[in-house]
């Protein structure tokens, strides 16, 4: 039976699937030392995280390098570039995108607001109230 004539089938196992590498295609290598230092990265916030991920072009690389990237550019993104954000941003420096589940917003601000002010605009001054509000009617892109 061919699986695309039943665009609708249900699948309730994995070896339902219509190939038994179904998907392999999507599995990335990650640089060890660099997924090391994003864990690392995490674990230096205060403010409690229940679940994190990271996405975009600063952590899979989007391109083969065609210059060479000074330490001066990966300094203008990342102030202390290690040699493993310099392999996988080979092709020049990126902001590391992050989407944080927290499970009382108002509360996390609040924690990280002191210890990260920088991560914020002056809307913080009106407080983390303010902000978790801010964020939740309008989403993200806000904060």
């Amino acid at each position: 039976e061919n699986w695309e004539d039943h665009p609708n089938a249900r699948l309730e196992e994995f070896d339902e699937l219509p190939y038994e590498l179904f998907g392999t295609n999507q599995h990335i290598e990650f640089h060890a030392e660099f997924k090391k230092e994003l864990t690392r990265l995490l674990r230096s916030y205060r403010a409690p995280i229940m679940y994190a991920f990271a996405y975009g072009s600063g952590i899979f690389p989007q391109a083969k390098p065609n210059r060479h990237v000074s330490d001066e550019e990966y300094r203008s993104v990342h102030p202390k570039p290690s040699q493993a954000l310099k392999e996988v941003q080979a092709s020049g420096p990126k902001s590391i995108d992050l989407i944080f589940g927290v499970t009382h917003t108002q509360h996390w601000h609040s924690l990280n607001m002191r210890q990260h002010p920088e991560h914020y605009s002056s809307l913080a001054k009106f407080g983390s109230g303010l902000v978790s509000t801010t964020q939740e009617r309008w989403g993200a892109g806000v904060y």
